[in-house]
């Protein structure tokens, strides 16, 4: 797991970014803030959906999980705690991106929710580190991004540390 903690390190550029002459700016501080909050408040509800709710069914745990993060980000703008508020898309590209990502969000988390009781999550978790790769990956495909020398090599060592940790836990083929 250090291994692939390492990784997500040179994923993320994080020894690019702290090697730079310019100031850190504020927003990306509060970046890595949010993104850290998130990350503890999904492991939280994988948590409670594998431990506390596997007796509910997969479809209504996904429901219930879609009208939370729904009425949060709604009260987090109408507050003014959402950087940009509620503001609707203005073109027709915006519109495409917005019902795409409701599109595949909404389906991951859903299959996500109805297979979390069957997928032994102790055991599986490790592999949910993938996602900054995922997303550094579909933007050097998409929205072609330049990726660095390091972020390459730390994509490697974390599917190397996820295949290891894998192996090591489903034992070596016999």
């Amino acid at each position: 797991m250090g291994l692939i903690l390492v990784g997500l390190v040179f994923v993320l550029d994080v020894p690019g970014r702290l090697s730079t002459t310019s100031d850190v700016s504020p927003e990306w501080l509060l970046g890595v803030a949010l993104a850290f909050c998130a990350a503890s408040v999904f492991a939280c509800a994988l948590w409670i959906t594998d431990h506390k709710l596997a007796q509910v069914r997969g479809s209504v745990r996904s429901l219930l999980t879609i009208f939370i993060v729904f009425s949060s980000v709604n009260l987090a703008g109408l507050t003014g705690a959402l950087p940009g508020g509620l503001n609707l898309p203005a073109t027709s590209t915006g519109w495409l991106a917005l019902a795409t990502l409701v599109v595949l969000y909404g389906t991951g988390f859903i299959v996500l929710f109805i297979s979390v009781p069957r997928l032994n999550m102790p055991r599986n978790a490790p592999v949910m580190n993938i996602e900054p790769l995922a997303t550094l990956l579909m933007g050097w495909i998409v929205l072609d991004q330049m990726l660095s020398a390091g972020q390459v090599l730390g994509g490697v060592i974390v599917v190397t540390g996820i295949v290891l940790l894998t192996y090591r836990m489903t034992g070596a083929p016999k």
